[in-house]
C-alpha cells in the first residue's frame, strides 16, 4: 500500500516544479482578492438600504469573512494541479489551463458574489 502524501518531502524532490505552480496561483491571489472585493462592495451598495437596516457593522463583519472563506477556494487551483500530478503520474494541466482556471473560476466568484449577497439582503 502507498502512503505517500503530497507534502511528503520526496514528493517535492522528485517533481521541483510543485513550488512554480504554488508560486504562479499565488502571484494571481491579489487580483482574485481585488475582484471579490469588488463585487462584495458592488453588492452591498446596490442593496443599500437593506444595509442600512441591518448595520453596516454586521455587513462589513460578514464581508471580512466571505472573503477569507472565498480565498480558502482559491487553493482549488494549485490543489487541482496537484492532485493531477499525484494520481496521474507526472501529468500537468499547464499554464494554458492554469490561466483558463483562474479567469473562469474568478468570473465565477464575482458572479456567486453578487448573486449571494443579493439573496441574502432581499431574504432578510
Amino acid at each position: 500500500m502507498q502512503s505517500e502524501i503530497l507534502d511528503d518531502q520526496e514528493t517535492f524532490d522528485a517533481h521541483p516544479s510543485y513550488l512554480e505552480v504554488l508560486r504562479w496561483w499565488e502571484r494571481k491571489r491579489l487580483w482574485y482578492t481585488f475582484v471579490v472585493l469588488a463585487s462584495q462592495i458592488f453588492a452591498l451598495t446596490a442593496m443599500w438600504e437593506a444595509v442600512e437596516r441591518y448595520g453596516t457593522a454586521l455587513a462589513i463583519f460578514q464581508s471580512f469573512f466571505y472573503l477569507i472563506a472565498a480565498n480558502c477556494c482559491f487553493c482549488v487551483g494549485w490543489g487541482s494541479e496537484f492532485l493531477v500530478r499525484y494520481y496521474l503520474k507526472g501529468t500537468s494541466l499547464g499554464p494554458s489551463t492554469w490561466w483558463l482556471m483562474f479567469i473562469v473560476g474568478t468570473l465565477f466568484s464575482a458572479l456567486f458574489t453578487i448573486l449571494s449577497y443579493t439573496f441574502a439582503l432581499e431574504v432578510i
